[in-house]
């Protein structure tokens, strides 16, 4: 994705900008190039722009960015990953090398499919998260975590997270004042911590399989109705599977149970009543299945990390009066 190489680029060809205005008889902090195993050679990003990489250094660098990769679906992703062999031994080559190893997005599956990432805290973007859960299930996954560190890696979620991660980079090798003042040319809030407001459960990333079409159907129908648990029953005769089978391919299909998804997509419901109309709190939990405000108020935070009037005030799409 061109983005993934350009925007730490940028981020910090300003740092070393600001720097020099600020520090005019010192060096830059940052030198950085953009680099393939296979290089010097012409690289075809996402969407057709051409980019020239340069060979590796030989002295392993300080820090290693890996770029997010473009793929068309969980199986195009998998075959792309199993051939990215010397990249996945150029990173094990560099972490033992004791380099620090960042990734972002669907660059976080390359890191995930080199195994440095087993047993050590990781986050994605959210949209991959079901992905990763089934593919790599010995990763810590933080899921709403907008950049987690654990050793000498980094992982972020997707673009703005980028920018957050290159922004704590830049605080820890060059200073906060730095770090703050780059923040302040990019227009990037990099003290948030959450990707929690973000996250759309209808939009993650999962193969589509006539089981989970059939079981979709059916919850998305269920939304409106009461709380009381779903009928697992009636559900598994949906789907004309047996109970048994029908937690077992759940499970494995959205990593939890068909309640808990449930709740998920009432929370969806809610959110996009919040942020599409001017309805008050109650008539929305009328038309997600919900009549305790209280503990839906608990649950909302939970799930997104914001109160529902907050959701609201920073996603509403009705265009404000201009004063």
């Amino acid at each position: 994705m061109p983005s993934a190489l350009t925007n730490p680029m940028d981020a910090l060809r300003i740092a070393n900008s600001i720097h020099a205005r600020l520090n005019p008889n010192l060096i830059a902090p940052f030198s950085f190039s953009l680099v393939a195993v296979n290089g010097p050679r012409m690289v075809r990003c996402a969407g057709g722009l051409m980019v020239q990489a340069e060979a590796l250094p030989p002295i392993p660098p300080d820090l290693l960015l890996i770029p997010g990769l473009e793929y068309q679906g969980e199986l195009d992703c998998k075959k792309l990953l199993n051939s990215l062999h010397a990249e996945i031994d150029l990173l094990i080559h560099y972490a033992k090398a004791g380099v620090q190893i960042g990734a972002h997005c669907s660059g976080t599956l390359l890191l995930a499919h080199s195994g440095l990432l087993d047993n050590k805290a990781a986050t994605t973007s959210w949209w991959l998260v079901p992905t990763f859960l089934r593919q790599y299930p010995s990763i810590l996954l933080q899921s709403n975590a907008m950049v987690t560190e654990d050793g000498q890696f980094i992982t972020a979620g997707a673009v703005t997270a980028l920018f957050t991660m290159l922004l704590r980079i830049i605080e820890r090798r060059a200073g906060a004042e730095l770090a703050q003042n780059t923040a302040r040319f990019l227009l990037v809030d990099y003290t948030q911590h959450s990707q929690a407001a973000f996250v759309s459960k209808v939009l993650m990333q999962r193969p589509r399989c006539a089981f989970g079409d059939r079981v979709e159907g059916y919850l998305q129908r269920q939304i409106a109705e009461d709380t009381s648990p779903i009928s697992v029953q009636a559900l598994a005769e949906h789907a004309a599977v047996s109970p048994r089978t029908l937690l077992r391919r759940f499970r494995a299909l959205y990593q939890q149970s068909p309640q808990a998804h449930l709740q998920d997509l009432r929370v969806e419901r809610a959110k996009s009543l919040l942020a599409a109309t001017e309805l008050e709190l109650p008539d929305i939990l009328s038309q997600c299945g919900y009549t305790d405000l209280a503990s839906f108020r608990k649950l909302f935070k939970r799930k997104t990390a914001l109160t529902p009037s907050a959701y609201r005030a920073r996603f509403s799409t009705r265009l404000k009066p201009i004063r």
